[in-house]
């Protein structure tokens, strides 16, 4: 996706489930980025640690906000 488009969907993001949901996602993202674990464990262990924080967020979204954390940390 380029970064136009990436940047958009940030911004959604951002709109939609609020800046801080945003910033503990990408920073629970990032940290596990280099962790040797399959992928599904690593969201395993992000997704808890957002429910943790924020319990009133639905799932749907906070699976959407995992997503696009991903798509931003990933290296291209």
């Amino acid at each position: 996706m380029n970064t136009f488009w990436t940047a958009l969907l940030t911004q959604a993001i951002k709109a939609l489930a609020g800046a801080v949901v945003w910033e503990a996602a990408l920073e629970a993202v990032t940290a596990l980025l280099d962790a040797r674990l399959p992928g599904d464990e690593k969201r395993k262990l992000v997704k808890a640690k957002l429910r943790e924080a924020f319990a009133t967020v639905p799932s749907r979204l906070l699976n959407l906000v995992i997503e696009v954390a991903v798509l931003k940390a990933t290296p291209r």
